[in-house]
């Protein structure tokens, strides 16, 4: 296969310049049209968007205007917006849509523009399975923060790159300002986006530390400024909505919920604990602590009323006479130190039953809430009558094309994870590294680590579920066309 042009990062002309080029409008044409096309097709699938149990929660929040004390703000903030300029609820889709389109066809013709490709079967090979991506184009038709979490991650990354490429200071400060906005605002919309706060001060010492010590520093200190800001006012908020002084109560249920996957396994010698409420739930945990005892990882002990931690909440809340906020967070800080203690006493047990089954979970992601059915009640008829929707029996979906398609999904995410080990391997060991430019060295090594750092944060976070995947199946398919395209044209 005779190569395009050279591998090379582009330095003759602008990106502008080459986006311009005859060949880049032909693609972004054909690329536009396939884009409104498959959006029609996926109305018609699904005239009304989906969502979970999450859908509602966001809603409730935007209509209600402020924090409640669950999920982040941001999404429900998002939506408010969207609602002051139409009440129809397909215009989140819509926009949604528009903005996954944009952040991915930025992110594909960056790559191209800065690894230019040795071969059209790698190069077409890579738009289809970066675009055509079925699990992220049908997340933006979702009342879910994740459509936005991922195209503001994506249009982040991308900008990584450019900084990364600069050797201008003012550009570089410019970049800096705009991922600087954008972090504040992946963190707003998911806590998630905390794991690219510590990218972003790997980078900066990276590119900046040798060129100017004091800005790299002065650059690192505004970031951590802009997340302990963050910080306190999450905690200012939490306290203001729940009484109870904590960061997220979701942190201490989803570490109970981890550590309840060793419990069934585990004798606790009550005499070593020493908290009195900690002792007290340990109670109410050991007559039932295996009524979900299964092969993979699961949320449904911190959901499910026959479990201990929804048992011990509403003791507590009925022994205290608080509200149900108030007693869902208060109680979270005891799971959240019952989680840790678990962890750290029984890391054996808690590896076993938690994190290695979880590890087959984000490789062969079988665990799903959107994909494999569609909810027509993931918002209350109050929810939906904030978008204008009287008769819910107008919520429904016409086929079950998209359902039948799942079970093909785990294999094909399982197959990407293979290709992208090879890639992240070969890239160390078949002295792929030495023939690229520090620069390309800089986007490759960027993608590697931080796809090991967000899968890493995903075993140990929370049970996975296949749409976690979606705000880095870019770098997959970037890293795979990166090395795929350099074998293809190695000295």
């Amino acid at each position: 296969m005779k190569p395009i042009s050279k591998n090379k990062i582009s330095d003759s002309i602008n990106f502008i310049q080459f986006i311009k080029q005859k060949e880049q409008m032909f693609e972004l044409g054909i690329i536009a049209a396939l884009y409104i096309v498959f959006y029609f097709v996926l109305k018609y699938v699904y005239p009304f968007p989906g969502g979970t149990a999450d859908s509602g929660s966001y809603v409730a929040a935007g209509m209600r205007g402020f924090y409640d004390g669950y999920r982040p703000y941001g999404y429900s903030n998002f939506l408010v917006a969207l609602h002051n300029i139409s009440e129809n609820i397909n215009f989140v889709v819509v926009i949604q849509y528009i903005l996954n389109a944009i952040s991915s066809i930025f992110f594909v013709f960056t790559i191209k523009y800065f690894f230019k490709p040795a071969s059209k079967v790698v190069y077409y090979s890579f738009i289809i399975l970066a675009l055509g991506s079925i699990i992220t184009i049908c997340l933006a038709n979702n009342i879910l923060s994740d459509s936005l979490f991922t195209s503001i991650s994506v249009v982040w990354l991308t900008l990584c790159f450019w900084f990364a490429k600069s050797k201008k200071t003012m550009p570089r400060l410019i970049m800096l300002a705009a991922k600087f906005i954008l972090l504040y605002l992946l963190i707003n919309v998911r806590y998630t986006g905390v794991l690219f706060f510590g990218m972003e001060v790997v980078l900066i010492l990276f590119v900046m530390f040798k060129d100017s010590k004091l800005l790299s520093f002065a650059a690192t200190a505004i970031l951590i400024i802009i997340y302990t800001g963050f910080y306190k006012k999450q905690v200012e908020k939490s306290e203001k909505a729940t009484q109870v002084k904590v960061f997220s109560g979701f942190s201490g249920w989803l570490s109970v919920n981890s550590a309840m996957h060793a419990t069934p396994y585990i004798d606790i010698d009550q005499r070593r604990i020493k908290n009195k409420s900690f002792a007290e739930f340990y109670k109410f945990m050991k007559p039932i602590d295996t009524v979900l005892v299964k092969n993979n990882t699961t949320v449904a002990y911190m959901w499910s009323n026959d479990c201990a931690p929804k048992k011990y909440m509403y003791y507590t809340m009925k022994k205290n006479n608080w509200p149900y906020i108030k007693s869902w967070t208060y109680v979270s800080k005891i799971y959240d130190e019952f989680g840790k203690y678990i962890m750290i006493n029984y890391p054996f047990k808690y590896f076993r039953y938690y994190l290695l089954p979880n590890s087959y979970g984000v490789f062969y992601p079988t665990n799903d809430e959107i994909y494999h059915m569609y909810k027509p009640d993931a918002l209350t008829e109050k929810e939906l009558k904030w978008y204008g929707i009287e008769d819910k029996g107008t919520v429904y979906s016409r086929s079950a094309f998209f359902h039948k398609l799942f079970p093909f999904f785990p294999a094909f995410r399982l197959g990407i994870y293979l290709l992208t080990a090879v890639a992240i391997v070969m890239l160390f060991t078949n002295k792929l590294l030495k023939q690229m430019s520090r620069i390309e060295v800089v986007v490759v090594s960027f993608i590697s680590i931080l796809l090991i750092l967000f899968i890493a944060f995903h075993i140990y976070a929370a049970p996975f579920c296949l749409r976690y995947i979606v705000p880095v199946h870019l770098c997959q398919i970037g890293l795979l066309y990166i090395v795929g395209n350099r074998l293809l044209n190695r000295k």
